[in-house]
Order: C-alpha cells, then structure tokens, then sequence
C-alpha cells in the first residue's frame, strides 16, 4: 500500500503540477497519511463550473460527502443542485446562489466570491475530468478503509476473532461499492471486437472439443436450455418438497466428475443433512438407511464406511444469516482456495439484504441485485433455488408459472433462466406413495441467452435423485 502511495499517487500530484502549476502539497503524501487532496477537488469544481454538462461525466461516481474541505463541499451541492433543476452552473450562477443559501456555510469564514471565481483560473478545460474526480474516489474510498480497519483491529484485541471478520466482511462491501460506482460507457466498435474475439476464443475451444460455459450436469439441460454462462443468474424454482435441494445436488455430483468445483450455500439444512443427502446420492441408498444407520448391503455398507463416496469438490456453507455482502466475501475466498466454477444458493427466500427495505418483496429485489452484480463481477455463475407460492395448485393445469414465485416480480427480472420443477405424482397421493420412479418435468419459462422449453426425466424417489432416461437402468431394483 506504501508502494502505490508514493507510486502511482505521488505520479498523479506531480503531473497536476506540471499541468496547473499548483503550490506543493505537505508531507502527508510521505508519511502515509493521504486521505485528501484539496488541490484535486479544487481543479475537478473548476472544470465542472467552466463546461456546461459536464457534471453528467461524474455525477455517477462523485458525491458532496468525497470533498473534504467545506468550500469545495458546498460548492459541489450547489452545482449539483442547479444541475438537477435545469439552470447553468457557470461562475456567476454559483456565485449567485451561494450568495442565497449558503451564505454563512463555509465554517467559520463568511462566504467570498473571490475563492469561487478563482477556482476556475488555472483550468483550460474539463479535460481529464473523470480522471481527476477518480482520484477524489479513490481517496475517499481509502479513508474509510483505513477507518474499517482501525476499528476491526480494536474488536480483534476483544479476542472475538468472529465478530472482528464479520465487521469486515460488512463494510468491506460498502467500501467496494464506493470504489467501484465507475461506470464507463463503451463504443459500439470496441464492445464489437470484444465479441469477435469472444467468439473465436469460444470456437477454439469447441474445435478442442470444450464446451463453452458451465454444463447443468445432464446433456438433455445443456442441450435444450444451453450451457450456464459465467454472467448467468439461474433460478430453479418449485413447490416445497418437490425436489429443489436434490436437483442442485445432482447437478453439482454430475461437474463433479468432470472436474468442477461448487459451493453451496445451504440456508434449509445443516451441513451434516446436505452430506448426508450427497451419501444417499452416490451410494444410491435410501437417505434414512443413513441417517438412521440401517443400512443393510453388506457391499454398500463397506463402501459407506470407507468414505470414498464424501470425497467430491463440493464446498458447504450452512451458515445463518446469509446476505450477499457476507456472501461474497465467502465467495471470493472459496475461489481463491478451491477454484470454484458455480455457486448454489437454498433458497433466496431465506436470505436477508444488507440494508433495510421498505417491504419484503423490496428485500428480495436488493437480494436479487447483489446476487447478479456479484455473477458479473466475479464472472462465476450463480444458481439460486426459490419456493413458489400456492397459485398453481388452485388451477386444474399445475404446471407453474413465473407468477407462482414468491416475489416473482423481483426475481424474474434479474434472473437470466428460470426453470420450474414439475412433478404430477407430487399433487396425487396414489403415485406419490406407490410410484417409485416418477416423471419429472423441467420447465424453463425464461431464458434471457437461449431457448425455452421443457425437458423430461425421472426422479427416484426412494433415493430424491434426478435421472435422464438411460439412467434408469443403473438404479438396483
């Protein structure tokens, strides 16, 4: 951090000099305490007063509370607000409405025209000025993370090492939030090369016989769905009990074999039922002949108790509350550890937002729009399983429908595929209890990249596991 100060900072500071001809900056650049730069805020007013529309460059990223000195601060919100209410933000407009409201603001000095009009004689132009406010970002996202630090560092000392990384954890998301508010627009032909390259990095990869993206674990998915994109948002949805946690189980069993690491995030169940059920799975036994110990083949019995059937990359984090600040830095560690390629969430109805919300359904739409910036940051594709309401069994066709999800509004719209789970035997109590082998029907009601449509497959009951056709023959009857 020392390094990239005296580097990359005091590089800047200099270069501002050359341009502007600014008197040099104390020491504070050399002892490591360089949270301002007055100078800095003092050029990006006096671009934004000299070019009309050019707050618009930086309003996205620039807030009053960055500037650290009051003149500048005031300054700031007297742009922004003439700004917001269509009026020119020259010199003289400042001037003016400075002069109305804020005429004993600016601490303990009264206000002077002369500081404001000055601002602007050193200025040329609004050139660089995303630049220049970058730095007041920069700095003002560094002083809050050397407070963060300065206060976790007094709970470590409590010796409460828990409540120390879960303050970090919280803050660490705000503070990236300030840093990364940069939102740079893109030319059509630079995002047009960006996609010939994509596609033949992707058609390399294909000749090589590497399919692009993440599979869903069964051909018959990938190929009527498409595979999983590393920016994709999946919701898997259902009624209680009708097979979500299994699904998401066979799914991350099946990359397994080929190699790919999951995290799974379980809300529902322990982390000692989620290996349990992984246990049934691979040893295709019943899920009771574990957990109540009766399991009575003698081969199956000594493959359990060697233990070769836990040994798959599958990471679970059982832990409670889960929000998506406290997610992601889960996430980030689980992939610098374990290289993870996917990550499953059950189910986002028992999550909790970082931040309060007005409703629940308000709650579920912040949830949402974590999960889906924290997929595109992090390039890894999120898969969250959801529960459905009770609208689908009031119709005489039970097939679900994006309107069955609970909070389906917010969660549609950030979902790049929903796919709803579908057992018939599910609503008739005959071939629930005496049909072991059950027709399952996966409905994908949108898919943002790709086709809709349904798939058929079987889910084995006495096992919860999901099979595509020439899978049945392998279950022992």
């Amino acid at each position: 951090m020392e390094n990239f100060k005296k580097t990359h900072l005091t590089k800047i500071v200099k270069q501002l000099r050359e341009d502007y001809g600014i008197a040099p900056l104390a020491e504070e650049i050399n002892t490591g305490i360089y949270f301002e730069n007055k100078e800095v805020e003092e050029i990006v007013i006096g671009k934004l007063m000299l070019e009309p529309d050019s707050l618009w460059e930086v309003s996205d990223i620039l807030t009053e509370e960055m500037f650290s000195e009051v003149r500048t601060r005031k300054t700031y919100a007297a742009i922004t607000v003439l700004a917001k209410e269509n009026r020119p933000y020259d010199i003289i407009s400042v001037i003016h409405y400075l002069r109305l409201h804020e005429v004993n603001s600016f601490g303990s000095d009264t206000f002077d025209a002369s500081y404001v009009a000055g601002l602007t004689t050193r200025i040329a132009s609004s050139r660089n000025l995303m630049h220049d406010a970058m730095i007041i970002v920069q700095l003002f996202a560094a002083k809050h993370g050397v407070a963060m630090a300065q206060t976790a560092i007094e709970i470590f000392k409590t010796g409460d090492a828990a409540e120390g990384f879960e303050y970090m954890e919280q803050k660490m998301f705000d503070i990236q939030n300030i840093y990364n508010q940069n939102y740079e627009i893109t030319n059509t032909a630079i995002l047009g090369n960006d996609v010939i390259d994509s596609y033949l990095k992707t058609l390399q990869l294909k000749q090589k016989g590497i399919q692009p993206g993440v599979s869903f674990g069964y051909d018959a998915m990938d190929n009527a769905f498409g595979r999983i994109q590393s920016d994709d948002l999946v919701i898997i949805a259902a009624r209680p009990s009708m097979g979500k946690t299994s699904l998401a189980l066979c799914m991350m069993l099946n990359l397994a074999e080929q190699g790919f690491a999951s995290a799974f995030f379980s809300i529902e169940s322990s982390k000692n039922q989620i290996t349990t059920k992984i246990g049934s799975v691979k040893l295709k036994v019943p899920y009771s002949d574990i957990s109540e110990a009766k399991i009575d083949d003698e081969e199956k019995y000594n493959q359990f108790l060697e233990g070769s059937w836990a040994e798959v990359p599958i990471y679970i984090d059982d832990s409670a509350p889960l929000t998506p600040a406290r997610m992601e830095a889960k996430i980030r560690r689980f992939i610098m550890l374990y290289n993870i390629k996917i990550v499953f969430i059950d189910y986002i109805q028992k999550m909790h937002s970082d931040v309060a919300a007005f409703s629940r359904n308000d709650e579920i739409g912040l949830i949402t729009g974590a999960l889906k910036r924290i997929n595109k940051k992090y390039a890894i594709p999120v898969v969250a399983l959801a529960q459905l309401n009770r609208g689908n069994e009031a119709r005489s066709d039970t097939r679900p429908k994006l309107s069955d999800l609970r909070s389906s509004g917010e969660i549609e719209q950030d979902a790049d595929k929903v796919i709803f789970i579908h057992r018939e035997a599910y609503y008739d109590i005959d071939m629930k209890t005496n049909q072991r082998i059950q027709d399952v029907e996966l409905i994908c009601e949108k898919n943002r990249n790709g086709a809709t449509g349904n798939v058929f497959m079987k889910f084995d009951s006495l096992i919860t596991t999901f099979l595509q056709e020439n899978q049945v023959g392998e279950l022992p009857f």
